[in-house]
Parts: C-alpha cells; structure tokens; sequence
C-alpha cells in the first residue's frame, strides 16, 4: 500500500517577513506563536464569471466561464497561550525592554542606519559583548518611533579600533537610526504590545509527510503577506487560556509541487511553484522543530477589574479584536495567476469584551455610592467628568514573574477621546438556575495595551 499523508506529520510555522513582506524565501519561520492541534489553511478559493450570451444555444446554462478574484483565507483556533506574542500580529508591534547588566556590553549604532529585517548591527564599543549574550537595540518603547527590541549575539566580529559587528539570532522587527543606543541586558524582559495603524505581515508554511517520512514525497505550501484580521482571546473556568486567529487574510502562496501531465509534462512550471520551497536546504529549522514546552497560562491565575471594582468570581470572558481588513485587486503584473490580491487594507478598528461574571453574595444597600454593574449599565459611561467611559484591567499571571496585562484606556496620561475607556452594551441581571445569579456583560472600546513580562527576549 502507498504512503499516505498523516494528521500528526502536519508542521506548520509562521515567521516574520521582511520590510516589503515579499521574501517568500528566507522568512525566518522559527517562532510558534502558541500550541494548536487544527488549523484551516488559506488555499485559495476562486471566483469564477460564467457568461450566458445573447443568441446562443445553451439555453439556460452559462455558455462559457472566465477566471475571478481569488481570497486566501484561513485560521487557527484555540491556541493555548505561551507567551504574548501571540497577541502583536491582531494588533501592531511589539517592544522589548530587559533588565540593564551591570559592566555589560554598550554603545551606539555608528555606521548607517539598520533597516527591518536585518541581522547584524554595529556597535561604537564591542567590549563586553560576547556570544550569547542579549542586546537591546533602542530605548523607545511606547508612542511614536517606539522601536526597543531585544536579540541574542550569536557572533560578534570585532573592529580594530574598538568597534564591531553583533550577529544577532533572528532578523531586527523595527528599522534603528544611526546612533540609537544599544545595552547588554537579562531577566526580566517587559514587552509592550502596541497598536498600529498598519499591521505586519507574517509567513506561514506548512509540510505534509508521508506515513514513511520519505523526503522527496514532502508537500510543502507558504503563504505570503499575511495579517490578522480577526482574533480573539478567551477564557473558561478550570481552563487554559486561548487565542484564535479567527481569519487570516495572505496576498500569495508558493509550493513545491512543480509539474503537471496536461501543461507540458515535466517541462513546464505549475502556477505558483517556487524552488526555494522545494529545497529541505532553506527549511532545515523546521524539519526539526524546538517544540515548545512552556506552561500555558491558566483561566484561574485572572483578576478582573472594572470600574476600580475586583470581580473575583469570573466564569468566562471574550475579547475580540477586529480589525475590518480588506483585499485590494489593484492594477499589477500577475504572471503566474490572474487576480489574486495586489494589497491587504486595515480601516476601522473594533474592540468587544463579554464576561460572565457571578454576582457577590452581598448586595450594598439601595442607599450606597458603591459602583455595580447595574448602576454602569444605566449610567452609560457619562460621568461628572463626562462622557469617558471606565477603566478595565485584566490581569494573568503564571509563575513566580510571568505575567499579561490588558489595560483598556491603554494611558492614564492621555486626554480628550485617547482617554476614553469602556461602555456597557449589555449586563442583564436575569433570573437563571445557576447560584449565584450570574451576569453576562458586553461592553465596547477603543482602544487598549498589553504588556508582558517575562524571561523570553526575542518576540518576533
């Protein structure tokens, strides 16, 4: 009997493209975003135009049929959570800030500008800087030209006149001016998620193996230009937490799969081939996969505050991100297929957060100033200071230091509409069998920041 493909032989990666998000080659594809055991794969879907001429003898059936808009579409559910990176890609950048090692390696870059997607930068001061080690590149990390990133040295090429080069482990996410700091840093590392208005692009590939694991039966697909458009993240009691991408829209795809009997034998490419993906060489890293084994975090590590009040008894919660992107089927050279997506467009921005929260055992007297989900609800986030909505923190923690930190307004410090916060949609207080009396609450926002802190430098 043949070899047959297995569920279990499925690799799939993802990585960080290049500036243009046009390397279909070399994406670094290294850093799993979470553990997921199904995923829905964006092989395109074609549009086709059927016509039906005036005159013809085909009656009611279209007389010929022409090539439409192609999407590349997919998704992946339910990933359990391992670090925060996996949030960035649903909404912006992320910055990595570490902890400062004292006598450590230092400088500035001296000798150009470092573009997105580098690997080396240069440093006015090589001393103290040996492989291994982590540098930090900038010290923005919030608001404008925020751009601090952390990397490991995996070479470092000294200068005769006390400069040198710094290999680093995985290419740079942000661009870094001439002259921008660098430092030898360690545990632990602070990142900030941020959001953009326009989201970075990432690889996915996937390998199928044969039940044999014969090398040249592997079916290898990536596609390329990929952004979340839409993710959620959600937690049930007694669970881990979760984050599905729940659509991903990619630009294009290349394959290994090179001939076809009909269109020339073996002479002649099929649509969308790429040698590079047909070539064990350039996917080494992933035939043989670092398969992460961090814990996940956990459902009951939450503490969810709204409106300055702690709401211990949390059932279930839903935050959605959705970010209305949109193919764009510009004019462009389409060699290979006709009409796949010349550009993926962000427009408007959307928040929800739905939470099942049981209500306290103890209600405050009708009399009293204490702020209840209830008294929200009717007040519509308009204050004394006016129409400013409320604080949501949520907060998990894992271990000893680890921890992710959802703050909706994203700064205290901002004012005027930056500064609004949340507003209930909905808190019904029915009448149900469960005990306590339990509340379901909707509510929308503008906008948010996560931060992390954690012992993981590199977030791609």
């Amino acid at each position: 009997m043949s070899p047959i493909y297995r569920a279990e032989a499925h690799l799939l990666s993802f990585g960080a493209e290049a500036a243009d998000g046009t390397d279909p080659g070399t994406s670094v594809l290294t850093f799993p975003p979470g553990v997921w055991e199904t995923a829905t794969l964006p092989d395109w879907e074609a549009d086709f135009l059927p016509k039906w001429y005036l005159g013809s003898a085909s009656l009611r059936n279209w007389y010929s049929i022409f090539r439409g808009k192609k999407i590349l579409s997919g998704s992946i559910p339910d990933m359990l959570v391992l670090n925060g990176s996996i949030f960035k890609w649903g909404l912006g950048s992320v910055t990595t800030e570490g902890t400062d090692v004292g006598g450590g390696g230092g400088g500035v870059i001296d000798t150009g500008a470092v573009l997105k997607g580098a690997t080396t930068v240069n440093t006015s001061l090589i001393a103290n800087y040996t492989a291994n080690d982590f540098v930090q590149i900038g010290t923005v990390t919030t608001g404008v030209g925020a751009n601090a990133e952390a990397r490991r040295i995996t070479t470092v090429n000294v200068h005769g006149d006390g400069t040198g080069d710094l290999v680093l482990n995985y290419p740079l996410s942000f661009a870094h001016a001439l002259g921008e700091t660098l430092n030898e840093v360690t545990v632990p590392y602070t990142h900030r998620v941020l959001e953009t208005n326009v989201l970075d692009t990432m690889t996915m590939h996937v390998t199928y193996e044969d039940s044999e694991q014969t090398a040249a039966n592997r079916f290898m697909r990536r596609w390329h230009g990929g952004k979340v458009n839409r993710m959620s993240f959600k937690g049930d009691e007694g669970e881990p937490l979760r984050v599905s991408w729940d659509e991903i829209l990619f630009r294009d795809l290349s394959h290994n799969q090179r001939f076809h009997s009909a269109i020339g034998g073996g002479a002649a490419n099929i649509t969308k081939y790429a040698a590079g993906v047909a070539q064990p060489t350039v996917m080494n890293h992933l035939l043989t996969p670092a398969y992460p084994i961090t814990e996940p975090y956990y459902f009951s590590q939450a503490n969810l505050t709204l409106f300055g009040v702690t709401f211990a008894r949390l059932r279930h919660f839903l935050l959605e991100a959705n970010n209305n992107i949109e193919a764009r089927y510009y004019i462009q050279d389409n060699s290979g297929a006709g009409q796949i997506p010349a550009a993926t467009q962000e427009h408007r921005k959307e928040y929800r957060l739905a939470a099942t929260i049981a209500m306290p055992d103890a209600v405050a007297a009708a009399t009293s100033t204490v702020r209840t989900m209830f008294k929200e609800l009717l007040l519509e986030g308009n204050y004394t200071a006016g129409f400013t909505g409320f604080d949501i923190s949520l907060v998990f923690t894992r271990g000893a230091s680890d921890t992710i930190t959802f703050t909706i307004p994203p700064s205290a410090a901002a004012t005027g509409g930056d500064a609004q916060g949340a507003f209930i949609r909905a808190a019904k207080h029915n009448i149900v069998t469960e005990s306590p009396v339990q509340v379901d609450v909707e509510a929308i926002f503008r906008s948010m920041r996560v931060t992390i802190v954690d012992s993981l430098a590199e977030y791609p």
